[in-house]
């Protein structure tokens, strides 16, 4: 009983492999891999498209076509971690009610660069915060899509209306939303 079991399982066995051995099989499995590997590289590609895009310009309309059936957009490249504020001032109007925000962001990056939005918050004498305002490119009076050229500056400059608020301290942040 034990050598016929074994026998069973031996004959099992060789004919799993001869199935996975034949041509059709491979034939099989070669397409499976293939399909598998371009949609790996598909789900890659629209992952990375941004920086694929900026490193290679060519790309595009391949990546937009691909884009157009995900979904997806393609654009200018976001490094935050390239982004830092040179300056910035926060000075008040005559009058009073209005006050207006000058920062220089720097592109300390190789590529060019989104150009991101701009958290401000204004604190009191004792440091709490009595306002927080998040300002876009767009406010700033940048175009549809605002770049940073790489190794580049870009002054910002914005007049804001403080509703009376008396504020004694600022920062600013850059983010990408």
């Amino acid at each position: 009983a034990v050598v016929e079991r074994n026998a069973r399982a031996t004959a099992l066995r060789a004919e799993r492999q001869a199935r996975w051995s034949g041509p059709r099989a491979r034939l099989g499995l070669a397409l499976a891999s293939v399909l598998l590997l371009a949609t790996l590289a598909a789900q890659v590609a629209l992952h990375y498209r941004d920086l694929a895009v900026t490193l290679f310009p060519q790309a595009r309309p391949a990546l937009q076509a691909l884009c157009d059936l995900a979904g997806c957009r393609i654009e200018p490249l976001r490094r935050i971690d390239d982004i830092v504020i040179e300056s910035s001032a926060l000075n008040a109007l005559p009058g009073g009610e209005a006050v207006r925000l000058t920062v220089v962001l720097r592109n300390r990056g190789v590529f060019p660069l989104a150009l991101p939005a701009i958290e401000l918050t204004l604190t009191d004498g004792g440091g709490q915060m009595i306002a927080r305002r998040i300002l876009t490119p767009a406010e700033f009076g940048a175009g549809a899509a605002p770049i940073l050229p790489a190794a580049a500056e870009a002054p910002l400059q914005l007049v804001l209306t403080t509703s009376g608020r008396r504020a004694s301290g600022y920062t600013v942040e850059p983010f990408y939303p």
